[in-house]
């Protein structure tokens, strides 16, 4: 019976250094002994389990919010990225028309060309290009979420109506490689309705 002798010193032990444990006290028994808890003791319990209770709600509140500010950053991001991508697309296509339009600078485009400079379907081949790489930044642009859904379709249209042209399905031939796999699939199978 050694082990109920060392509880019994450890309750008599705790009920001395207690402070509060001749104040009030609640006596229990705990495998046949008689042990003294004070209120003090039963209070902080009490607290303990009130602090989880409201804690538990704070953390999934705190969450939550985190969870939406990642939202918003990643919208923020995406809008961010789509502005950057229009300026990109806007100063090419401006610097791509200067160029076409001074014949000093058409060897920059077609190193081959002479001091005559670009014959008019050569410029039709960059413009058709030019379009094409337009048409890439607008579906970007909206996988981004920059273009409005009210402008979508008239946009979509005009790709369709740029694409039956032959002239412009043999540029798109010879250029389509450049391009990513997903503008690729979708030039392919929604604006020209070709199956995979």
């Amino acid at each position: 019976m050694r082990g109920i002798s060392i509880g019994r010193d450890c309750a008599q032990f705790w009920y001395l250094l207690t402070p509060c444990s001749r104040c009030i006290s609640l006596p229990f028994r705990v495998a046949g002994l008689r042990m003294v808890s004070d209120a003090w003791v039963v209070a902080q319990s009490v607290a303990t389990i009130l602090a989880t209770a409201f804690a538990l709600p704070m953390i999934y509140l705190t969450a939550r919010q985190l969870r939406l500010a990642a939202e918003a950053y990643k919208a923020a991001s995406e809008a961010t990225s789509g502005s950057a991508l229009g300026a990109v697309s806007a100063a090419s296509r401006e610097l791509q028309w200067k160029v076409i339009e001074n014949k000093s600078l058409h060897p920059i485009l077609v190193p081959s060309i002479g001091p005559s400079g670009l014959a008019d379907s050569d410029k039709q081949e960059l413009v058709r290009g030019m379009l094409i790489s337009n048409y890439a930044f607008i579906y970007e642009l909206k996988r981004l979420g920059q273009v409005p859904q009210s402008v979508w379709p008239a946009m979509k249209v005009e790709m369709v109506e740029f694409f039956r042209y032959g002239p412009n399905i043999k540029r798109w031939e010879k250029l389509r490689e450049l391009y990513g796999s997903d503008f690729r699939e979708f030039i392919d199978t929604d604006i020209r309705g070709r199956p995979h």
